[in-house]
């Protein structure tokens, strides 16, 4: 252990038994913690290299960070100073000791690639799943700005955004995420819109 990767308290909606966990690691011995504490009291430390990086793939945690969601990322150098990897905690990630992880209330929805990628006229990406509840379909601007939303998409569909909002106005061209929520489960996919 030769030097601390800070990170972030996790705030996002993807893993639920991380919520409230201080997420941070160690670049040299490439091993990633989740804290939780009170003031002036540590709670526990729990050592999740073992679920992020079961076959040790981490060479160097040089960060751990979050998007525009709050879900985490953490960035690993690989070999020299110019190249590395992106590797997201995802809503499969256990975890913790006692967390819920998958449950009996688990709809396993999951989304595919958005395609075409980038796109002009129309972008889609099918949602699977065993959910039968629908779930609600929005699209952000980089700016975390809510730009269009669809409420209760029916799973197993495939779903088109237009580049358009929600008044039917055209979009500027540009970076957006589109995000998939069912019950307590998020799938986010990035999309670049030309016009």
């Amino acid at each position: 252990d030769c030097s601390i990767t800070g990170g972030f308290v996790y705030r996002g909606a993807a893993i639920p038994h991380l919520y409230g966990h201080y997420l941070y690691g160690d670049f040299c011995s490439r091993r990633v913690w989740a804290m939780r504490a009170e003031p002036d009291t540590v709670l526990d430390i729990v050592d999740l290299t073992p679920q992020i990086d079961p076959v040790s793939v981490l060479q160097t945690v040089t960060s751990i960070v979050r998007d525009g969601f709050g879900e985490p990322y953490i960035i690993d150098r690989t070999g020299s100073v110019n190249t590395g990897r992106l590797y997201r905690l995802g809503a499969d990630f256990v975890g913790l000791p006692g967390g819920e992880g998958r449950g009996s209330n688990d709809t396993r929805v999951t989304t595919g690639s958005a395609m075409p990628n980038p796109f002009r006229e129309v972008v889609r990406f099918e949602v699977s799943g065993t959910n039968r509840e629908g779930g609600r379909f929005a699209v952000y601007d980089v700016r975390g700005r809510l730009v269009r939303s669809v409420s209760e998409s029916q799973t197993g569909r495939v779903i088109e955004w237009n580049g358009r909002d929600d008044d039917g106005n055209v979009l500027p061209a540009g970076v957006y995420f589109l995000r998939f929520e069912s019950n307590g489960r998020v799938e986010t996919r990035r999309v670049t819109f030309l016009r």
